[in-house]
């Protein structure tokens, strides 16, 4: 009798384990609700934009990145050329004003400290933020259900966590909201 497995979710966590199982011997099945793959990693447009969180914005793409060597197990990182973008987003009022939500935390940081310079300390804090984060390895999230850890596990774990758990505290309880909510410019507050 043949191996099989059937995976729930044509995104990319399905399809990497449908890969992945294949890989293994095992015969995979994928099951997607929506008429194409991707989940996440799809492209849409309205109004005239295109929304993109596709291809080019694929978690640990980088060379040294954590999860560098899923994707050319997978496949994915040869020939494939990823894009660095200087901005994730950029959000304009009707009445022109423009939010951009900059990669370098140093834009970030300078560009919502020029749209309010009221709240030049609330930006910092969100800049120094993603300057510490930029060395967390998300791996780590993901790298061994946390049923299955032995000791050795928890031990590595934990001395790689430690010095995160600071600003995990203040960050993690956070909303995107409720972290607008405390700029004084009512733009920056809305988006």
């Amino acid at each position: 009798m043949d191996k099989s497995i059937i995976i729930i979710g044509g995104g990319i966590a399905g399809l990497a384990a449908g890969c992945y199982g294949q890989m293994n011997g095992y015969k995979t099945q994928v099951f997607e609700m929506h008429h194409l793959p991707g989940g996440l990693c799809t492209a849409w447009e309205r109004k005239g934009y295109t929304f993109d969180g596709c291809i080019h914005y694929l978690l640990g793409s980088g060379e040294g990145q954590p999860f560098n060597q899923i994707w050319h197990e997978l496949g994915v990182a040869p020939g494939t050329q990823f894009t660095n973008h200087r901005e994730l987003m950029r959000v304009r009022s009707t009445a022109g004003q423009e939010l951009v939500g900059f990669v370098d935390p140093d834009d970030l940081q300078a560009h919502l400290s020029e749209l309010s310079p009221f709240d030049a300390r609330r930006a910092r804090s969100l800049a120094d933020g993603v300057r510490l984060f930029a060395d967390f390895d998300m791996s780590l999230m993901q790298a061994k259900p946390r049923s299955l850890m032995n000791a050795e596990d928890w031990r590595d774990f934990g001395l790689k966590i430690t010095p995160f758990l600071g600003a995990l505290a203040k960050w993690a309880p956070l909303s995107a909201q409720d972290f607008a909510s405390g700029f004084k410019d009512p733009f920056i507050q809305r988006r």
